[in-house]
């Protein structure tokens, strides 16, 4: 699943999270260990050294701040307006993303009632 949700060009889009990481610049020492723990490939590398998160990228998972030795990465909350319920059913949320597209998943519907 998370191989197809990197393949999303805004995975930030299609996961229920209220998280996202943050870099404190004058702690990130540029070791990049946060690069490589990062399954979306929402940090990069800034040009001053240090690491910056792609917000558009980041499901706020916070498989960067559990490696980040000298703790320049934390999980911020996001605003009251931009948090979500989570669905209490996945269908929910792959017939939200469909009808985000213009589609339809009817089959899905029937079985939201079982």
């Amino acid at each position: 699943m998370l191989r197809t949700l990197k393949k999303h060009p805004r995975p930030v889009e299609v996961v229920v999270t209220n998280h996202y990481a943050l870099v404190d610049g004058d702690l990130c020492v540029g070791c990049e260990v946060c690069l490589d723990r990062c399954q979306m490939d929402a940090i990069t590398m800034g040009e001053d050294g240090t690491a910056q998160v792609n917000l558009d990228r980041c499901i706020g998972c916070g498989l960067c701040v559990t490696t980040c030795d000298v703790e320049a990465m934390t999980l911020e909350p996001k605003s009251p307006g931009d948090r979500r319920e989570p669905p209490a059913k996945a269908q929910l949320t792959l017939m939200e993303l469909a009808r985000k597209r213009g589609k339809s998943l009817v089959p899905l519907a029937v079985m939201r009632g079982s």
